[in-house]
C-alpha cells in the first residue's frame, strides 16, 4: 500500500511540485497506479520519488503530452518503473495492472465519461483518486454508480484557487442525500481548514445569487430555486461558522 493520505520525501524531487499535485498524489493508497490524462506525468514521477508509488502507467490522448511525459520520465531516471502510453481514457491500460487510477486536471463530465467508457477495467480497480475541476456532484454520483464508496475528501488550495480531492475505494457506501452529493458528505463530516475557507467563499457567492433570485418575485421556478440556494447557503454557513454539522443534521447521518 502507498500513501494513505500522507507524503514523504518531497524534498528529494527535482521537478516543481505544486501543492495541488502533492495533494492529489497523497490520496494514493496503492503501489500500482495508472494516471489517466497524465499530461506531463508529474503525478507519477513525484509519487514514485516520494515513495508512494512503486510502478505507474501514464496515459494521455495527446501525442505531444505523451512525448513530453516520456522525456520527463527519462530525465527523472524512472523509465524502468513508469510506462508512457498514447490512448483515450483507460484504453491503453491492461486490465489488472493497476490498483489505483488518478484522474485529475479535467472537468467532471469528462471524468464521468472516461469512467463509463472504461467501466470493465475500472471495476477491477481498488481505488480512484479524483480531482475534478467542475461538475463535482456528478463525479460523486458516478463513483457510487461504478460501485465505489467515497472514503475521503478534502480541498486543495493552489494559487488562490480551490480544488476538490476525492478518494474512492471499491465497495458499498452509506446512503447519500442530495446535499451530500452537492457539497460532499465527507467534507461536511470532517471539515478541514481548507474546506472551511472554501465554504466561506461559497457562502459569499451564494449570498449574491440569493439577492438576484429574490428579486425575481414569486413563481414555482423561482421558489424552487430559492429553496435550493437557501439549503446550500445554510450548509456552507454552518461550516464556515464552525457549527457542528452532524449534530445539527443528525437525521441525515
Amino acid at each position: 500500500m502507498g500513501g494513505a493520505h500522507g507524503l514523504k520525501g518531497w524534498y528529494n524531487l527535482r521537478i516543481r511540485v505544486s501543492d495541488r499535485l502533492k495533494a492529489i498524489v497523497s490520496l494514493v493508497r496503492y503501489d500500482l497506479v495508472a494516471d489517466i490524462g497524465s499530461d506531463h506525468a508529474y503525478a507519477l514521477i513525484s509519487g514514485v520519488k516520494a515513495g508512494v508509488i512503486k510502478k505507474g502507467v501514464a496515459c494521455d490522448i495527446n501525442a505531444f503530452s505523451v512525448e513530453r511525459a516520456r522525456r520527463n520520465v527519462y530525465n527523472s531516471g524512472l523509465a524502468d518503473v513508469i510506462d508512457i502510453r498514447l490512448g483515450d481514457g483507460f484504453s491503453p491500460v491492461v486490465t489488472g495492472e493497476a490498483d489505483c487510477a488518478i484522474l485529475s486536471g479535467m472537468g467532471g463530465s469528462l471524468i464521468c465519461g472516461i469512467l463509463e467508457n472504461g467501466k470493465e477495467k475500472v471495476s477491477r480497480l481498488k481505488q480512484l483518486a479524483l480531482s475534478p475541476q467542475s461538475d463535482v456532484p456528478a463525479v460523486r454520483r458516478k463513483a457510487h454508480d461504478m460501485g465505489f464508496k467515497i472514503d475521503y475528501e478534502d480541498i486543495a488550495i493552489c494559487g488562490g484557487e480551490f480544488y476538490n480531492l476525492i478518494s474512492c475505494l471499491y465497495g458499498e457506501d452509506q446512503p447519500y442525500n442530495e446535499l451530500d452529493y452537492v457539497i460532499g458528505k465527507k467534507l461536511m463530516e470532517n471539515p478541514s481548514p481548507r474546506f472551511v475557507s472554501f465554504a466561506a467563499k461559497e457562502a459569499d457567492r451564494l449570498e449574491v445569487i440569493k439577492k438576484r433570485v429574490d428579486a425575481l418575485g414569486e413563481s414555482d421556478a423561482a421558489n424552487a430555486r430559492k429553496l435550493d440556494i437557501a439549503e446550500k447557503l445554510d450548509a456552507y454557513k454552518r461550516v464556515a461558522n464552525g457549527d457542528d454539522w452532524r449534530r445539527a443534521n443528525c437525521q441525515n447521518y
